[in-house]
């Protein structure tokens, strides 16, 4: 059985193992040069996928303005805050939690690439708003990204949460529909007070007091 502990890979030195991921690859968490740490499967240490925490979006930021010209571009934006998020650095690790937390990752070929990234996904659509991952469990990635409005965002993070009403799976986007009840109202009841169904959307609330709740799909 391979140890890494201790090795030292670019910026990157082994602290310990951690537990493996979805797939059953062997992680370690790795303390990077700059102070902060990041968990890292062997294959990438070892073939130098990742070679720091992400510290050095700064220095990336500063060679593509060289480059390109188009650091003031919304893309740019947008692409060097997702780098930003997925790297777990002391300053990045309490704040983008719900990353870190779920593992979400930059692929490599976007991670130190916004050439890459501009060519894979194009220019940002006027009518839309930013970049959303399609499947919320995976990372950042060329077949799992797409521009996105907000609202598109929003049914897309409730497509992870299912319930049944009247024997069908429906999202929170299909009993808003229904119930005429505020999205943000019966997130917060089914989400966070984990009422059921049939309570969240027969409960009246300000602003649907009279309100007759249709209840067919």
């Amino acid at each position: 059985m391979m140890h890494l502990f201790g090795q030292t890979f670019n910026s990157l030195t082994v602290i310990r193992e951690t537990t493996k991921n979805k797939w059953f690859n062997r992680q370690w968490v790795c303390s990077c040069e700059c102070g902060g740490n990041k968990i890292v499967t062997t294959t990438k240490l070892l073939r130098n996928f990742i070679t720091h925490c992400g510290c050095k979006t700064i220095e990336l930021k500063s060679k593509a303005q060289i480059k390109h010209g188009k650091t003031n571009t919304k893309e740019f934006s947008i692409w060097h805050s997702i780098i930003s998020r997925c790297a777990i650095t002391k300053s990045t690790k309490e704040k983008y939690k719900k990353y870190h937390n779920k593992n979400i990752t930059v692929c490599d070929q976007w991670q130190n690439s916004f050439e890459t990234f501009l060519k894979d996904m194009g220019k940002c659509p006027k009518d839309k708003t930013s970049l959303d991952r399609i499947n919320n469990s995976k990372g950042y990635q060329p077949t799992n990204c797409r521009w996105a409005t907000a609202k598109e965002q929003a049914n897309n993070r409730d497509n992870t949460n299912h319930f049944i009403y009247q024997n069908k799976k429906v999202t929170i986007a299909d009993l808003v529909k229904i119930s005429g009840i505020a999205h943000n109202t019966l997130r917060y009841r089914l989400l966070k007070a984990n009422w059921p169904v049939q309570k969240a959307i027969e409960t009246p609330s300000q602003n649907i007091k009279n309100r007759r709740i249709k209840c067919t799909l």
